[in-house]
């Protein structure tokens, strides 16, 4: 993560210097404001300063380029895209082919943020319950960590907490 506090929490000691792993999904979530986009861009920047290669997915299209330079991230049109819907973020995922400078590092997808997904459903005619995002997050995740498994990457995404009928949540 370019933190070594949060490298030993997240690792609890499993990896060799901590950090996170690759092949997996993490989910990055709190309330606005509390650093989910600075901790994604440390993730995004500790990748391709160790070889890696890294795909930001900017659904909000919030990013300051300048504010990610801060962290060592590179933006360039070829690693970054703004995707409107949960569709799109997985299309990008199975067509992306990253290129790593050292073979044994770990790439990344940093999406940040997964609430600003809409889907083709919500766009066009609407959907107030939100049971087609939810519907599409679940079934692309489900194909996707495969992809992501196998190829020992690693996607990193951010989300904010909502209230729900349940308490906390996230969309």
């Amino acid at each position: 993560t370019g933190s070594t506090l949060l490298d030993l929490a997240i690792s609890g000691k499993r990896r060799r210097g901590g950090g996170i792993p690759g092949g997996i999904i993490a989910e990055f979530y709190g309330p606005s404001g509390s650093g989910k986009s600075a901790v994604l861009q440390e993730i995004v920047a500790s990748c391709q300063n160790n070889g890696g290669d890294a795909k930001i997915q900017d659904p909000e299209g919030r990013l300051d380029a300048e504010y990610a330079r801060i962290y060592g991230t590179n933006i360039t049109d070829k690693n970054y895209t703004r995707p409107d819907t949960v569709e799109e973020i997985f299309e990008d995922i199975k067509k992306w082919k990253p290129q790593p400078s050292q073979d044994d590092s770990i790439c990344v997808i940093g999406t940040d943020s997964l609430a600003a997904l809409s889907t083709e459903l919500e766009m066009t005619k609407g959907d107030k319950m939100g049971m087609k995002r939810a519907k599409d997050f679940s079934a692309g995740f489900r194909k996707t960590a495969r992809i992501i498994a196998n190829n020992n990457w690693l996607m990193a995404c951010t989300n904010q907490i909502r209230q729900g009928d349940y308490g906390e949540t996230t969309p």
